[in-house]
């Protein structure tokens, strides 16, 4: 019976501790930035514990799961950007093809024009003169 009564006290004691430290070591932290060094060391401490447990098959399904399917999510965002650069370098040549082909055209019309100034030229010098074409039949 006194063994009973004295492991009870010595509850008691412990229980009283520990409120004690608590209602004076109280925290309120808001978000994970604001912790103090002490919950720092319990989450280090319960990260390390949770390595020691081994990982059921369940578990370790879901994490081949995950696995797989990130790589396989990776695979098609690669593939997706290859797509995405082999557009733009054909849009980007297709401009380049346009605006070559309008200055050929412009060119084009150019030389036109010149060779109607340079004809206008020409008849403006041999105003004058007769050509006559004399075509043997």
């Amino acid at each position: 019976m006194k063994i009973i009564e004295l492991l009870f006290a010595i509850i008691l004691t412990i229980i009283f501790i520990i409120v004690l430290s608590l209602r004076f070591e109280r925290e309120n932290f808001t978000n994970l930035d604001n912790l103090n060094q002490n919950n720092k060391k319990l989450v280090k401490f319960c990260k390390r514990l949770n390595q020691f447990d081994k990982p059921s098959e369940h578990t370790l399904m879901l994490k081949n799961f995950r696995k797989r399917k990130l790589e396989k999510n990776n695979n098609i965002i690669k593939e997706l950007t290859k797509e995405i650069d082999e557009l733009q370098k054909d849009k980007h040549f297709s401009s380049i093809g346009k605006v070559n082909a309008y200055k050929c055209k412009l060119e084009s019309k150019a030389k036109k024009q010149i060779e109607a100034i340079n004809q206008a030229k020409r008849n403006v010098e041999n105003r004058n003169t007769i050509n006559l074409n004399i075509n043997p039949v």
